[in-house]
């Protein structure tokens, strides 16, 4: 993994956008079609977190000691709402992010049952109109590490190739295979680190009409991550693939923001000069912090912490 030696003055930034606000419900069971499902009795109905892929890979990465920037389109809503005083509480960097009057920022009702199954509705405001925009590029000619996340448009793309242009290294997070057709190769041909999980995968596949992860490689990027979950994940690179074990913890709460907070988690990892696969078992140990409360930024770790969890056995 290629990472820029030279000072530079954000370790990590965000590009992307999606929805900021979060609600978050906990469901009896996975609904069968047409069923109604109650809601476990514990659950908190009436209280909005912060959210949005970007903005939990920042937050997380900002918690494990990163400098960190963000590049996203918010809403008219958002000076006033709160989100800019809670990301510079946690030191990142906002002054890039575009405001667009139109709309406000967008809301996601994301629903799970104690398997951590689940499903997310979204109303994305504001982020509809991203693909109209251009990302700054100041921040991305000054990052060793960028990370896409949805909405995986124009404005993301852009974010990419001037982040590949200054030589940073590139992780794509989440939903690739939603970009556009004209969109996906383009992509792949910026990306050095994909990660994705089982359900991700299996659609990133089926759009390039191929059969294994392995079959990315030969599309641009230098290794392809692949989460399950409580069962670890697969790292494939040109070597082959490694599985690397899970880092579990006792006390399940919320599976939302796993992903995000794995990816930040990795991406910190290879910063402080971590083995990839070390890199990904020290994601695994942040993400099994995040999922023990409510929220995708609520129980942040440090270094530390994570560290401690992850290689406990070592």
């Amino acid at each position: 993994m290629r990472i820029p030696s030279e000072a530079r003055c954000y370790d990590l930034v965000a590009v992307g956008g999606w929805t900021l606000y979060d609600h978050i419900f906990q469901m009896q069971h996975y609904p069968r079609p047409g069923e109604t499902v109650e809601l476990l009795p514990d659950s908190v109905v009436n209280k909005t977190y912060w959210g949005d892929c970007v903005f939990n890979v920042a937050a997380v990465a900002a918690g494990l000691g990163l400098k960190v920037a963000v590049l996203s389109v918010v809403g008219n809503d958002f000076p006033s709402c709160g989100y800019p005083e809670a990301l510079a509480k946690l030191g990142i960097e906002s002054k890039y992010l575009t405001i667009d009057q139109r709309l406000p920022s967008g809301h996601s009702f994301l629903f799970s049952d104690p398997e951590g199954d689940g499903f997310c509705l979204s109303w994305r405001g504001a982020s509809l109109f991203q693909d109209e925009y251009t990302p700054s590029q100041e921040p991305l000619k000054q990052a060793k590490i960028v990370v896409i996340n949805e909405a995986f448009d124009g404005f993301t793309l852009a974010g990419a190739q001037g982040a590949a242009d200054a030589g940073a290294l590139i992780i794509s997070n989440g939903m690739l295979g939603t970009a556009d057709s004209e969109l996906l190769d383009e992509y792949l041909t910026c990306i050095d680190l994909l990660c994705i999980s089982e359900a991700e995968g299996k659609m990133l596949l089926e759009r390039l009409g191929i059969e294994t992860e392995n079959d990315i490689l030969s599309h641009g990027p230098q290794a392809v991550i692949v989460t399950h979950g409580a069962r670890g994940s697969e790292v494939i690179t040109a070597d082959g693939k490694t599985q690397v074990i899970p880092v579990l913890t006792d006390r399940v709460v919320d599976v939302n923001g796993a992903g995000d907070s794995f990816v930040a988690g990795v991406a910190t990892g290879l910063l402080r000069e971590l083995p990839l696969i070390d890199a990904v078992r020290f994601g695994a140990g942040v993400a099994s912090f995040v999922i023990e409360a409510v929220g995708c930024q609520t129980n942040l770790p440090t270094w530390e912490q994570a560290f401690a969890r992850a290689f406990q056995d070592k």
